[in-house]
């Protein structure tokens, strides 16, 4: 298991869910009684007004509306997650940079942006805003900070934090690394690294895709 499993147990969903289900069946049921005889709406209040009936045919439309909009809508369990750009590190010099020329620091936020795509077309994540802290995400070397991206993260309400970075020797390329951090507790939950083959737009996207693939997305959902 490469992240650790959601805080929200995937059967409270689904329980959920089958609740509005049951009450969409119940009004089912009562739209197919009204297929014989009007269902009149009597008031334990008020006497009831004469002629005053429901129609089958909109018990069925407001079923189906629930059914729809609040039992499919118990389903989503997307977490919030703090995805930062990536970093260039230079192996020769052990230091960090958000792109020593203009197409690696592009490179660099595309990696970033592809995998945040990903990870919101999976349904099971959605991004924060990291407008507000970015000033201070350039100012650190997050792959190596010891944790502080975690502190950032927090700072505008994700659960999990990842970073990334890409690692050139010989200023060459070599291999793409993700970081994956629990933002309350600060662990690591996991880390990766992919060879880059070469140093071509279509390779760094190949190194995001399997990153992504292999190592964010395989999700446990169920609590341990």
């Amino acid at each position: 298991m490469c992240i650790k499993p959601m805080r929200h147990s995937t059967k409270a969903f689904l329980f959920e869910a089958d609740l509005w289900k049951c009450s969409v069946l119940l009004l089912l049921r009562y739209a197919h009684a009204g297929n014989h005889r009007p269902m009149q709406i009597r008031s334990a209040v008020a006497a009831p007004k004469p002629g005053v009936h429901i129609r089958p045919m909109r018990i069925f439309s407001t079923a189906l509306v629930l059914f729809l909009c609040l039992g499919v809508g118990g389903l989503s369990a997307a977490e919030r997650v703090a995805v930062f750009d990536f970093e260039m590190i230079d192996a020769n010099s052990d230091t960090a940079s958000l792109g020593s020329r203009p197409e690696e620091a592009q490179r660099l936020k595309a990696a970033a942006a592809r995998l945040r795509e990903a990870l919101v077309r999976s349904g099971k994540f959605e991004m924060a805003d990291l407008t507000p802290v970015e000033p201070s995400a350039r100012a650190f070397n997050l792959s190596a900070c010891n944790g502080c991206d975690g502190a950032l993260a927090r700072k505008v309400d994700a659960v999990i934090s990842i970073t990334g970075s890409v690692q050139k020797v010989q200023d060459v390329p070599r291999a793409m690394a993700v970081f994956v951090r629990d933002v309350e507790t600060g662990k690591l939950l996991a880390s990766k690294s992919v060879d880059i083959r070469e140093d071509t737009d279509d390779a760094w996207k190949g190194a995001v895709d399997e990153l992504a693939a292999t190592c964010v997305l395989p999700l446990n959902l169920e609590d341990n």
